[in-house]
């Protein structure tokens, strides 16, 4: 369980790879998606979905791999009455 908490903190870590990293081919994926918002308010929207949802995909796969070795999802754990 504490395993998950540090995956998805170290995963979405973004303030201190922003400030200390300045090249940007060193850069993870959390401040690589800083890079799709233009100067000016220009937005790519078509890169920023389709990296936003490749950038999910391995916090959704560890939560599917944990729900089901733990025998039961953890979202839906107490939704079920009786």
């Amino acid at each position: 369980m504490v395993f998950i908490f540090v995956f998805i903190q170290a995963w979405g870590n973004f303030f201190v790879p922003f400030i200390l990293l300045l090249s940007t081919s060193k850069q993870p994926a959390a401040v690589s998606v800083f890079s799709f918002f233009g100067q000016h308010g220009a937005i790519a929207y078509g890169e920023l979905a389709a990296f936003s949802i490749l950038y999910s995909v391995p916090v959704l796969i560890l939560y599917t791999v944990v729900a089901k070795g733990s025998g039961s999802a953890f979202a839906l754990s107490g939704a079920m009455k009786g």
